[in-house]
């Protein structure tokens, strides 16, 4: 392999160009020691240093998922907290009772923690623990409140973390900037390699050839993941037209064949034996008279 091979940059993903490109950069940089060579290198080490930092900005997706889990957690405490509240007004002692009564109603005047934003919910939760902080010694004693305490502020400042990382991430997002900076880092990667290759043919140092069978290992990786992807998608197409054949077909098919129906007697058409015999005789039936002059007249 003489050159570096070429690919379809456009069926790569950006997240795996993104990690094929730091791998080409990183062997470059290792084999590329002399003033020249990083010179040649400098531009596309720039490209894909601001590839990279533009595709973290996609990171607050990842930040979405992370703030609905903790959301989840903090919810779950407090709902068991309502419903211990809850098993606790029908206690035995009155003042137990009493007590889970008024802690109850101080912690539902917030109103519904589900069906709102996740900013609200944390305000929400936020609320119910100073208001859980505010009540008296006797009743955390009766009601044994401080691990639901300790446990609820837990998991709330765990999902005002997740909520401040997710507000910085959005906050930092750029509309367009990864597609701009995906089209400069192909550009600049392509303007490299040509170079490399050059390099390669009119000077024939062992490093370039060195970096251009690593990097063709790298391709030929991406070339078998194109090609296992594009197998899958024939194979979907493939059924999907299968599918959508016989749906078409189905409404001007012939319609099955029904059997007509069996017109014979369903009681059994041998005789039993010592059956009796039925004798049918016929008999002439005179005819009234005003009948017979009719007939003798016609």
């Amino acid at each position: 392999m003489n050159t570096i091979q070429k690919f379809r940059i456009k069926g790569v993903h950006y997240d795996e160009f993104l990690g094929f490109l730091l791998r080409f950069l990183n062997t470059s940089e290792a084999l590329f020691t002399t003033a020249e060579d990083q010179a040649l290198l400098a531009p596309f080490r720039v490209a894909v240093r601001s590839y990279e930092a533009a595709m973290k900005q996609t990171n607050y997706k990842r930040e979405t998922q992370v703030v609905a889990t903790a959301s989840e957690r903090a919810v779950k405490i407090y709902r068991g907290l309502k419903g211990y509240l809850k098993s606790m007004v029908l206690h035995p002692s009155e003042e137990r009772c009493q007590a889970a009564q008024k802690v109850l109603e101080s912690i539902g005047k917030y109103g519904s923690i589900h069906n709102i934003s996740a900013n609200t919910r944390y305000a929400l939760l936020n609320s119910v623990i100073e208001e859980l902080q505010q009540r008296s010694t006797e009743e955390f004693s009766l009601l044994q409140l401080q691990e639901w305490l300790d446990g609820l502020s837990a998991a709330t400042a765990e999902f005002k973390i997740a909520l401040d990382a997710q507000n910085t991430e959005r906050a930092n997002y750029q509309k367009g900037l990864v597609k701009e900076a995906h089209a400069a880092v192909v550009a600049a990667y392509n303007a490299f390699t040509q170079k490399v290759n050059a390099c390669k043919i009119l000077r024939g140092d062992a490093h370039y050839t060195k970096l251009i069978c690593e990097v063709n290992a790298l391709i030929s990786g991406i070339k078998s993941l194109l090609k296992l992807r594009a197998t899958r998608s024939e194979n979907k197409q493939g059924d999907a037209t299968t599918e959508g054949t016989a749906t078409m077909m189905h409404p001007t098919a012939a319609p099955p064949t029904v059997a007509a129906p069996d017109k014979r007697s369903h009681f059994p058409l041998e005789t039993p034996p010592n059956a009796p015999t039925l004798e049918i005789t016929t008999a002439t039936i005179p005819l009234p008279l005003p009948l017979q002059q009719l007939e003798r007249h016609g």
